[in-house]
């Protein structure tokens, strides 16, 4: 068995190797000395992998080179005047003058996304006030002002609603249209949502017309990335989900979809509609002939070969 070369007074990274060497449960660590002078073991595959290169002094030196320095720079009223000794929640941190002559600490985060833009002062100070006296907004008719403030320093408006009720509600909320009730207009189409959404089977028919989602590991509904690479088809109808296979292409797996769409989802919408318009009567007590999507789904569990033969011998 050949003997591993000795790393004694090599150097990687920070780390440069001592005359000293242990095994650890199976592994050989090296004693190395940090540039920073911190002693310690460190295992060789790491050494030689580049896995480890310092005691954890390195990462904080390129920490701090990227550090962008915002001495002397504005955010809203703030004014960045020098680094702040502590961070905060872990994020570099600056003391700030306020135009209003009060200090602050913020982290270079929130002045660089705009989160903080003064020391508190400009959420205390009202905004120029519109009189929305008996002005209406949707069901909302506002009444007076009130002395509260949202946390953007929006004035509160107090308002009655058509129902009888009442709600407090933002200048700007009120103004951008964004509140137009007292909370009953969500709660009369919650009531509604039974009336407006349709079941058959378990089956959502809105939910099957609505617009395709990509919120997925692939860019396509029903169609995900594995962790080894290939893509899995699934289709879900009827309370169930249905595995389609997995494919070695994106290209593939999205074909077998579009094309269980098209046996369950728009073969199913299409039937209900033409049933909606009286095209299609059942008449009572007359067992209809299983729909193609029906047999479908019953044996989606099978081979996608298998299913894709059987709907073609069955239409």
């Amino acid at each position: 068995m050949m003997k591993r070369k000795s790393l004694n007074g090599q150097t990687f990274g920070y780390w440069k190797v001592q005359n000293d060497c242990i095994n650890e449960n199976n592994q050989k660590k090296w004693l190395c000395e940090c540039r920073c002078g911190t002693l310690r073991y460190v295992n060789e595959q790491n050494l030689l992998s580049g896995k480890s290169e310092s005691c954890g002094c390195l990462s904080a030196e390129l920490s701090k080179e990227r550090i962008v320095d915002l001495t002397g720079q504005k955010f809203g009223r703030l004014k960045v005047i020098r680094r702040a000794p502590e961070n905060r929640h872990g994020r570099v941190s600056w003391i700030c003058e306020c135009k209003c002559g009060n200090e602050c600490i913020v982290t270079g985060h929130e002045l660089q996304q705009k989160k903080t833009k003064s020391c508190g002062c400009l959420q205390k100070e009202p905004t120029t006030t519109v009189d929305l006296t008996n002005r209406p907004f949707g069901r909302l008719t506002a009444l007076y002002p009130t002395d509260k403030r949202d946390y953007k320093g929006s004035v509160i408006w107090h308002c009655s609603c058509e129902c009888g009720g009442e709600a407090e509600v933002s200048q700007d909320r009120l103004v951008g249209r964004n509140t137009q009730s007292c909370g009953c207009l969500k709660k009369e189409a919650q009531a509604n949502l039974p009336n407006t959404l349709h079941y058959l089977d378990g089956t959502c028919i809105e939910f099957l017309k609505r617009k395709q989602r990509i919120d997925n590991t692939s860019g396509h509904t029903g169609v995900y990335r594995l962790k080894n690479g290939r893509y899995r088809a699934v289709i879900g109808f009827k309370r169930g989900r249905f595995h389609l296979g997995t494919y070695g292409t994106f290209e593939e797996a999205v074909k077998v979809r579009e094309y269980a769409e098209d046996i369950l989802h728009v073969a199913f919408v299409e039937q209900y509609d033409q049933w909606q318009a009286g095209v299609i009567r059942i008449k009572e007590n007359e067992t209809p002939k299983p729909e193609l999507s029906v047999l479908i789904a019953r044996i989606a569990g099978q081979p996608i070969e298998r299913i894709l033969t059987s709907a073609m011998n069955s239409g």
